[in-house]
């Protein structure tokens, strides 16, 4: 073999064991789960919240009660921006790089 591809995680069980893991605070398995049902990736999920209004986002943060079963919202984790560390949109997609298997390179 003289090349390998890149391969991110994907799937329903990526999107779970990604932010299940220690690199998303504030998600357990089970909010993990819950938001793995609702949206098929982290972009997808972060589309539907990035730039939403307060009043907009505590309508999200109560369907996933509701809906999803969500009893502690990861909201403020999932949106907060610190200049000096990686947290919230930008660590989450970091961290889904860091957690994507390099297979582009080659060999020869």
């Amino acid at each position: 073999m003289s090349s390998y591809e890149r391969e991110e995680p994907k799937g329903k069980d990526a999107v779970i064991d990604f932010l299940s893991s220690s690199l998303v605070k504030g998600c357990g398995e089970k909010t993990a789960i819950a938001l793995a049902n609702a949206y098929p990736s982290i972009e997808e999920m972060y589309d539907e919240i990035r730039d939403l209004s307060k009043k907009e986002l505590d309508i999200v943060k109560n369907r996933w009660k509701e809906e999803l079963g969500i009893k502690r919202s990861p909201m403020n984790y999932l949106l907060a921006q610190k200049e000096d560390e990686l947290v919230g949109e930008q660590g989450s997609i970091i961290s889904k790089k860091l957690a994507t298997i390099k297979r582009d390179i080659d060999l020869s």
